[in-house]
């Protein structure tokens, strides 16, 4: 989902020759989600990724190299950009980007 998640932030556009949007696809919830993770910055998108890996403030500022203070303000700007008031909630948020891969995704897509 990561790679997904930085492909898209990249400006990479289109789905695998075997995913399908469908009406039971990305719902306007998700597509919000999406547009807010494309307004965090680089080490914003970091904290954000161990938030979702379930690492603790202490753990990510210890992984960044930063203080735990950094952390908590990456946080404060993640939540108001993602529009959610807790970690919970910003994991929730994260998940509703997931998608169901195809059976078959061995090929890589045809360009």
């Amino acid at each position: 989902m990561q790679a997904c998640i930085e492909a898209a932030l990249s400006g990479q556009r289109g789905l695998h020759p075997q995913l399908e949007a469908s009406s039971s696809g990305a719902s306007l919830h998700s597509l919000d989600v999406a547009d807010a993770l494309s307004t965090l910055t680089p080490q914003q998108f970091r904290v954000v990724s161990m938030l979702f890996d379930g690492l603790l403030n202490k753990q990510i500022a210890y992984e960044l190299g930063v203080k735990e203070a950094t952390v908590k303000a990456h946080m404060t700007e993640i939540f108001r950009k993602l529009g959610v008031r807790s970690r919970t909630q910003a994991v929730l948020a994260l998940k509703s980007l997931a998608a169901e891969p195809p059976t078959d995704l061995t090929q890589p897509p045809a360009l």
